[in-house]
């Protein structure tokens, strides 16, 4: 089982494990997160990778990347869309929990409302790029049952969290001919 070790306000650093119970919802977490990167990557985002952070409500996995302009409408709906297609890939389903967050997203860029159609979308891309999917949920599925220690750190957006897949661990494909900054 994964230890982290949190920052805390005063500077001393406290133990923090992920509990038996947690571990099948994050690794389906991981799987819809996985497909972010993945079709981030295939879009040309600067993927940085995909972190556990710690947030008031508990673990969130999230797969961390940067849309430099000019990213379009389509292409950001693709990738909001992936969580739930690689989730579908993986377990022949995705749950509405991943997915409410995704069409939030996708409404606030003013992206079509169709979600079926971007899962459709979003998993042509994911088995055009099933090695590099799965390879990177094998990834994260041994991390989270890992006996590593992980030092969690300040994150961008003000989280604590710590990154246990490299955007450069993302990228390492024959098929991205770009690579990460």
């Amino acid at each position: 089982m994964i230890k982290f070790w949190v920052p805390q306000p005063d500077g001393r650093m406290r133990e923090a494990f992920i509990q038996p119970e947690a571990v099948p919802m994050l690794e389906r977490v991981s799987v819809h997160e996985a497909g972010h990167a993945v079709v981030a990557s295939h879009h040309g985002a600067n993927v940085l990778g995909i972190a556990f952070t710690i947030e008031p409500s508990g673990y969130r996995v999230m797969a961390l990347y940067n849309t430099p302009p000019p990213f379009f409408v389509n292409q950001l709906c693709a990738i909001y869309a992936a969580g739930s297609a690689g989730e579908q890939l993986v377990y022949g389903d995705y749950g509405m929990d991943g997915a409410s967050g995704d069409l939030r997203d996708i409404d606030r860029v003013g992206g079509p409302l169709d979600y079926g159609t971007l899962v459709s979308r979003a998993s042509g891309i994911l088995e055009s790029r099933r090695a590099q999917f799965d390879r990177i949920a094998t990834l994260l599925r041994e991390r989270l049952h890992g006996n590593e220690e992980i030092t969690m750190d300040l994150m961008p957006h003000g989280r604590t969290g710590a990154i246990l897949v490299s955007g450069s661990e993302v990228v390492e494909s024959g098929h991205c001919p770009f690579s990460v900054r």
